[in-house]
């Protein structure tokens, strides 16, 4: 429901959320008294004003407006304080996710006179079986919202010594990198050449080379001329792909 401030031109509308299966919100526009379906097919974060209840003090809960994060279904957040942002490793917070949708919500942030925003806490965010490090620097407020993030993929949600068919293992190392990483890989029985390609966070194809494989272990330089950023590496085996996350500095 939602009417004029003196309680006059009052509108109650339904949702059906059964109108929307594979969604995980819906929408209302005041401006045509509609329910629309605008959420994109694919989404982890989305950063917006939503009401959640607050304690107004002794007895009393009030549906406040926040400005925060909600969460997509199947994206998990790990919320990790008291630790420094630059060492902390994601591997030792491995039970410390949850799924809900306001899993970081909007208590990243404290207003006391100007805003304040935690220096010792960051947030581990899964999706697509990538593992995120997220960590809030700055808030101009809630009349614009303009949040200002630092994001940094730190891993994979499978283990990196998960056997790939043929390819038993892939390790690339050193990950960060700045000018230079190495690929590591066990092949189980012959394979005479492989494909090698980098991708862009755009899936836009940066370089493409061949080279020999050989049965065992292989171990392959690979100096990197890219621009800072996240990258995919993909090797292609002829009836086999296999795939890993590189930052580039």
């Amino acid at each position: 429901k939602y009417a004029d401030l003196d309680g006059g031109n009052e509108v109650a509308q339904t949702i059906n959320k059964a109108d929307f299966p594979n969604a995980t919100l819906a929408y209302y526009s005041f401006e045509s008294e509609s329910v629309l379906d605008l959420e994109p097919e694919a989404w982890n974060l989305l950063f917006t004003r939503y009401t959640t209840p607050l304690n107004a003090g002794p007895g009393g809960i009030v549906e406040y407006t926040v400005t925060g994060i909600l969460s997509n279904a199947g994206v998990e957040v790990a919320k990790v304080e008291g630790i420094d942002p630059s060492t902390v490793d994601y591997q030792d917070y491995t039970e410390s996710y949850t799924d809900t949708l306001n899993a970081i919500g909007y208590d990243w942030k404290s207003f006391q006179g100007s805003w304040s925003i935690p220096e010792d806490r960051v947030y581990f965010v899964k999706s697509n079986d990538n593992i995120w490090k997220v960590q809030f620097i700055d808030f101009e407020g809630s009349s614009t919202g303009v949040t200002t993030i630092e994001k940094m993929l730190v891993g994979e949600v499978t283990s990196t010594k998960e056997a790939f068919g043929n390819i038993a293992a892939f390790e690339v190392y050193p990950n960060p990198a700045t000018d230079f990483t190495n690929l590591v890989f066990d092949v189980k029985t012959g394979v005479n050449e492989a494909q090698l390609q980098i991708f862009n966070q755009l899936g836009q194809l940066m370089r493409v080379e061949q080279f020999n494989v050989n049965q065992g272990l292989n171990a392959k330089h690979l100096p990197l001329d890219l621009a800072s950023g996240v990258y995919q590496i993909v090797i292609n085996f002829g009836n086999e792909i296999i795939s890993k996350p590189i930052i580039i500095k």
